[in-house]
């Protein structure tokens, strides 16, 4: 399923991957909010997500005024945010740091997913709360790797509680 809202962003319900209806009906679904402004990494980060053994309700931003407006809106809460640190309109760090001031998303593991590999940027979006910090990968198979581990770390029951108490599901 494909919904766009305000042109601005893009959800999909992405398949459960290798999991049999019956056993998927029993796992939580997970919702991850990308904000990726260049196209083909949103592609390749959709496709690897997909290969992936959650069930997932996927929704892309191309920046992260768009995130905001969403969350603002959108009563329910991810579960996860993945986020760019070069966006147009709005910055990943600008983001960050209004995400960590909001009482409904300062709780919410935001992980940055850049090309910088710079210790300064590092540094800065810890400072400003950020839960991790991943370089992007060069190639398919490495990124459907490091979103698998970003998943399985973030994704964990025990990772989410206080969030659920929260809103997000």
């Amino acid at each position: 399923m494909l919904n766009y809202k305000w042109g601005i962003s893009q959800r999909l319900d992405l398949p459960r991957g290798s999991l049999m209806q019956s056993e998927a009906d029993n796992k939580t679904r997970w919702r991850i909010f990308v904000v990726e402004d260049d196209e083909d990494d949103r592609y390749f980060m959709t496709n690897a997500l997909t290969q992936i053994d959650y069930d997932i309700e996927l929704t892309t931003f191309t920046n992260g005024q768009a995130l905001l407006d969403d969350l603002v809106f959108d009563p329910i809460l991810p579960n996860l945010i993945i986020l760019d640190l070069n966006l147009p309109l709005l910055d990943g760090k600008e983001t960050l740091r209004v995400l960590r001031s909001m009482p409904t998303t300062s709780d919410i593991p935001v992980v940055i997913y850049s090309t910088s590999n710079a210790v300064a940027d590092m540094r800065e979006v810890y400072a400003l709360g950020a839960s991790s910090y991943v370089v992007k990968p060069s190639n398919f198979e490495d990124i459907g790797k490091t979103l698998k581990s970003i998943c399985d770390y973030w994704l964990q029951p025990s990772n989410n509680l206080e969030l659920e108490s929260k809103g997000a599901r």
